[in-house]
């Protein structure tokens, strides 16, 4: 979770954006209260900070990606589908609908560990009704 995890503040105010207005407020208070933090704090900065950020959360998912790598096939456990390859999906799929396909977070996280977040969200799919 703390490598999938590095591209929650990219996403946080979208998913206020998309839900209704309790919601979003219900959202605001449990993330603060979650992570200790104003709501401000959490959101990504701008410029040099942001870009920092964005290199941080890439990194967590290099690491991750060596981790997988060991597997030998499209998911964690190599042929076999696993609870962690429906995670990791499902996350993969909410970053892509909530930062929207042609963002250039998107762009780009698409292009992470020579494309495999693509193709293991692309395995996952069919399983989690992300067409």
């Amino acid at each position: 979770m703390n490598a999938i995890g590095g591209l929650f503040p990219f996403i946080l105010n979208r998913v206020c954006a998309i839900t209704t207005p309790p919601s979003a407020e219900h959202f605001r208070r449990a993330r603060e209260a979650q992570f200790g933090k104003s709501w401000e704090e959490l959101l990504p900065s701008e410029g040099a900070q942001r870009q920092e950020e964005w290199a941080k959360a890439r990194a967590g998912y290099d690491v991750l990606d060596g981790l997988l790598q060991e597997s030998g096939g499209p998911y964690v456990m190599g042929d076999t589908l696993s609870f962690a390859d429906v995670t990791i999906g499902s996350f993969l799929l909410a970053f892509k609908r909530l930062l929207g396909e042609e963002s250039p977070e998107w762009q780009d996280l698409r292009k992470w560990n020579e494309g495999r977040w693509v193709q293991r969200l692309q395995a996952a799919e069919r399983y989690l009704g992300g067409n």
